[in-house]
């Protein structure tokens, strides 16, 4: 009797050392799931952190290209209906001239550059007050990426020169030399020895010149 409950006895233990066994091959392997799936999970919560980043960074720059087109819509729409008006006085002056046959007068008035040259000033001024508004921090931004002897400063007026226009035009997104060109009316050969000539005194490299001037004063428009 004594024989059998120790049968008993070991037949019941060797089955809760399988049971145990058996139990703890199961925690090992649960184990290696939940860190299996931690490990997937830290994964996809630093992809939606970064996607989340892309996203704000999106928005920002959405809300800036918006911001900056309607400033510029808005500067263009009066100048449209300015230019329209001095279009009117202009006819009406050469109406008046042909009427009277003041002839003379009407060829010295078309011959002469200055009423363009006074007009381009104008456009000009306009744009860089624009400009300058929306970026305030962009001459600022722009001298740092420049070897300090090579910098460049607003004109006395408060006016851009024409190097600082001219990258003012690719941080609003006119990239293309022969555009530049044509709204500054320079060539196209100008153009780009202007540019080469403020890449060369970039403090860092040269080639990824463009593409920082398109993110200066960024975070004044979020």
């Amino acid at each position: 009797m004594a024989a059998l409950f120790s049968a008993l006895l070991a037949l019941m233990l060797l089955v809760s050392v399988f049971y145990v066994n058996s139990q703890r091959k199961r925690l090992a392997l649960t184990g290696r799931k939940l860190k299996f799936s931690n490990a997937q999970l830290h994964e996809i919560n630093s992809k939606l952190s970064e996607l989340n980043r892309q996203l704000a960074s999106s928005i920002a720059k959405l809300g800036e290209s918006n911001r900056v087109k309607e400033e510029y819509i808005g500067r263009f729409m009066g100048l449209c209906s300015l230019y329209v008006d001095k279009i009117e006085d202009f006819r009406r002056m050469v109406n008046k001239r042909v009427k009277n046959r003041q002839f003379e007068e009407l060829f010295k008035e078309t011959r002469s550059t200055s009423l363009k040259e006074k007009e381009l000033d104008e456009l000009y001024t306009n744009f860089d007050d624009a400009f300058l508004h929306l970026f305030p921090t962009f001459v600022e931004e722009f001298n740092a990426l420049l070897i300090p002897e090579e910098r460049i400063m607003l004109t006395d007026d408060g006016h851009m020169p024409v190097t600082l226009r001219i990258f003012a035009l690719i941080r609003v997104g006119i990239e293309d030399s022969s555009k530049i060109a044509e709204f500054l009316h320079y060539s196209v050969n100008t153009i780009y020895n202007y540019k080469a000539r403020v890449k060369n005194s970039a403090i860092s490299d040269r080639e990824d010149f463009e593409r920082r001037i398109k993110k200066l004063g960024a975070q004044n428009n979020d």
